[in-house]
C-alpha cells in the first residue's frame, strides 16, 4: 500500500507556529540547561504562556474548530515516597475551576503536548486489504477510512461497556463500531490487512503518518486456529478480526508498527 510522505506547504498554520515555538524552547533548554531557580521559573512561564495563547485565548483562532475541553497533566505526590503519579484533570474552557497558570502542581509542558495532540489534529484511520505484487509494492483491493479521535483513556473492546480507564501517557484511537464498519473488509489466502493512522492539522497545512502496520492472512488464521475449539472451526469465513458464523465471534490481534511502536 503506497503511503504519502508528510506533506508540507509554504502556509504557516497555527500548529506549525506552535511546534516551531516548542522546538526553539527545547533547543534553548538543551543548550543552556541549569539548576538555577530563575531559569526554571522562566521555563515554566514559557509553557504557561504558550498554553494560554493557543488553548485558552481563542481570539486568534476559529472557535468552531476547537474543542471546548481543556486537559491538565497534574503531578500527584505518592504517599509511599515513590515517584509522583500523574492525574489528568478535565475542565471546560470557561470553567471557573481552571487551574491557575501559576499552579506548580501542573506539568505545563506535558499539558501543552496533551492538548496539542487531542485538539489540534484530525486523525484518519484507513484499513485496507492488499496483495503483494512485488518485493516493494502492494496492490490495494479494498479499503475503508474513518475519522477517529485521540484519547488519554481506553476501554475494553471485547465488551460494550462504557467504563473507561486512564491510559496516559499512552494515547488511544478507539473504533467503537468496528464490527459494523469493517464488515466488508474480508481477507483471503495470499492477502493481508494494512492499517494506517494519519494526522493532519486542522488548517490543512501538513499531515504525517503516525502508524503503519500489516498482518498476513496466514498469521490471522493461525491466531484463530489457536483459539478456536474443534467444533467451531468448520465452514467459517475469515473477516477482519472475527469469523462469520451464525453467532458472531470476535478475536483481537495485536499489530505492531515500525520498530515495534504502536499496537
Amino acid at each position: 500500500m503506497a503511503m504519502d510522505s508528510p506533506l508540507m506547504t509554504t502556509k504557516k498554520s497555527s500548529v506549525q507556529k506552535l511546534l516551531k515555538s516548542i522546538t526553539r524552547e527545547r533547543e534553548r533548554f538543551r543548550l543552556h540547561h541549569s539548576e538555577n531557580d530563575f531559569f526554571m521559573v522562566t521555563l515554566n512561564t514559557f509553557w504557561t504562556q504558550l498554553f494560554f495563547h493557543h488553548f485558552v485565548d481563542s481570539r486568534d483562532h476559529h472557535e468552531d474548530e476547537r474543542d471546548d475541553m481543556l486537559f491538565f497533566v497534574k503531578n500527584v505526590e505518592s504517599s509511599s515516597g515513590s515517584a509522583p503519579q500523574t492525574e489528568i484533570l478535565v475542565y471546560r474552557k470557561h470553567s471557573k475551576q481552571l487551574p491557575a497558570l501559576g499552579d506548580t502542581d501542573v506539568d505545563w509542558e506535558e499539558t501543552v503536548y496533551l492538548n496539542l495532540i487531542l485538539q489540534q489534529f484530525n486523525y484518519t484511520l484507513t484499513c485496507a486489504v492488499c496483495t503483494r505484487t512485488s518485493a516493494k509494492d502492494l496492490q490495494i483491493l479494498k479499503r475503508f477510512s474513518q475519522r477517529v479521535y485521540a484519547s488519554p483513556s481506553k476501554r475494553q473492546m471485547d465488551t460494550k461497556g462504557e467504563e473507561e480507564r486512564m491510559a496516559y501517557p499512552n494515547i488511544f484511537f478507539t473504533v467503537d463500531n468496528f464490527d459494523e464498519i469493517f464488515t466488508d473488509i474480508i481477507v483471503r489466502d495470499g492477502e493481508m490487512v494494512c492499517v494506517e493512522l494519519v494526522a493532519a492539522d486542522k488548517d490543512g497545512a501538513f499531515q504525517g503518518t503516525l502508524f503503519l502496520g500489516s498482518i498476513r492472512y496466514d498469521a490471522l488464521k493461525k491466531v484463530y486456529d489457536s483459539r478456536a475449539s474443534v467444533s467451531s472451526r468448520m465452514a467459517q469465513r475469515l473477516s477482519l478480526g472475527w469469523y462469520r458464523t451464525q453467532q458472531k465471534r470476535v478475536e483481537f490481534v495485536r499489530m505492531k508498527g515500525p520498530q515495534g511502536k504502536g499496537t
